[in-house]
């Protein structure tokens, strides 16, 4: 079925429980969690390069701020 929303992280798909209650089921887009990881070396990568040719921006909280945040971003179950 086609989703009713769809984002950067999942689509939003309508299910219905077994005792007929409608609810909303969140379904994440396939190869977020096995790409994450390269995703945070880019951005690192993107950090350290700004940084050497612009030393006055460091946006190395950046690099922080995803490890940290985008696992969790990534954990539905957390999330809920």
């Amino acid at each position: 079925e086609e989703p009713i929303a769809s984002a950067s992280l999942a689509q939003v798909h309508v299910a219905e429980t077994h005792d007929g209650e409608k609810v909303a089921v969140k379904v994440q887009h396939r190869g977020l969690k096995q790409n994450a990881a390269v995703d945070i070396a880019t951005v690192s990568a993107l950090v350290s390069g700004v940084r050497l040719l612009f030393p006055n921006f460091d946006y190395s909280w950046l690099v922080s701020e995803i490890q940290e945040n985008l696992p969790k971003e990534l954990d539905f179950l957390h999330e809920a």
